[in-house]
């Protein structure tokens, strides 16, 4: 792999860590739920997904779905849907009429759920498990790998890291 290449992927990585640590930072002032719903709402931020994340995204909605007795096809169209539902307001709100039309059929407290939701996944990455603490330290790992490997395979990198990442 080019060596430009590799810097750009390296500098992509170090500013999705620098998102999260932000990220981190600001969960970490919520004090109440109307907090964790509006940093949900505006401040969330699950950065450059891999498939780690991608899987622990996934397995967060099962755990919220599983908490409903829903039949097979109201779980799968909740699981399909849940992120649009919930967290993409402009979809939601503009529209796909028939989708806004199923789930009120699903879920006659829209509004509750909606909450519930956004209050799961405060919870699920930020308090009961440290999920995201977790995804950002393995990003932080992986940065620092990737950093070894390119001193050992371009000796020329130590010469300009410093140009090209003053801030760490």
């Amino acid at each position: 792999m080019e060596l430009t290449y590799q810097l750009k992927l390296l500098k992509d990585a170090i500013e999705d860590l620098k998102k999260r640590k932000t990220c981190l930072d600001l969960a970490s002032k919520c004090k109440n739920e109307i907090d964790k719903i509006n940093f949900i709402d505006s401040d969330f931020n699950r950065g450059d997904t891999g498939d780690a994340e991608d899987d622990t995204w996934q397995e967060m909605k099962f755990s919220f779905l599983d908490q409903y007795n829903l039949d097979e096809d109201d779980y799968d169209f909740l699981f399909l849907e849940i992120e649009h539902i919930c967290l993409d307001k402009e979809r939601f709100s503009k529209h796909d009429s028939e989708t806004i039309t199923e789930f009120k059929k699903i879920i006659p407290n829209g509004e509750e759920f909606k909450k519930e939701f956004k209050l799961f996944i405060f919870s699920f990455y930020f308090e009961e498990g440290d999920e995201y603490k977790d995804e950002t330290d393995m990003k932080q790992e992986d940065i620092n790998q990737t950093i070894k490997e390119l001193n050992m395979e371009h000796p020329e990198y130590e010469e300009v890291k410093d140009e090209l990442f003053p801030y760490g």
